[in-house]
């Protein structure tokens, strides 16, 4: 997929919280890195970090999610603006390629609401 590749990172999106995301299972993104294109990606999961305490500023949970992308890009740890197809842009978020599976590489996120 071709288009103009992004030129700042983005701020994040006040939608970004578990219950959000936790909503958006099976849904597509578009992630755009500096200098290249963007590829399109399926949130698989996203679950609360285990023992963590809500923000004592806004309340929102700590949280990991899990995108999945094709077998043939060789994404790189990095951080990309995230668009949802239908929500827009969510921010730049830094995602790590975590593992590979039958359906594509698997790239993990975290937000950490301390």
């Amino acid at each position: 997929m071709a288009s103009e590749p992004s030129t700042d990172f983005l701020p994040i999106s006040p939608l970004v919280t578990l219950a959000s995301f936790s909503g958006w299972i099976g849904d597509h993104f578009d992630l755009r890195s500096l200098g290249a294109a963007q590829e399109s990606a399926q949130l698989i999961e996203a679950t609360a970090i285990q023992g963590a305490l809500p923000s004592s500023t806004d309340g929102r949970v700590s949280f990991r999610f899990t995108f999945r992308v094709r077998h043939d890009w060789a994404p790189r740890q990095q951080i990309f603006n995230v668009v949802h197809s239908k929500q827009g842009e969510l921010g730049g978020i830094f995602l790590v390629p975590v593992a590979k599976d039958s359906r594509g590489i698997l790239l993990e996120g975290i937000f950490n609401f301390i």
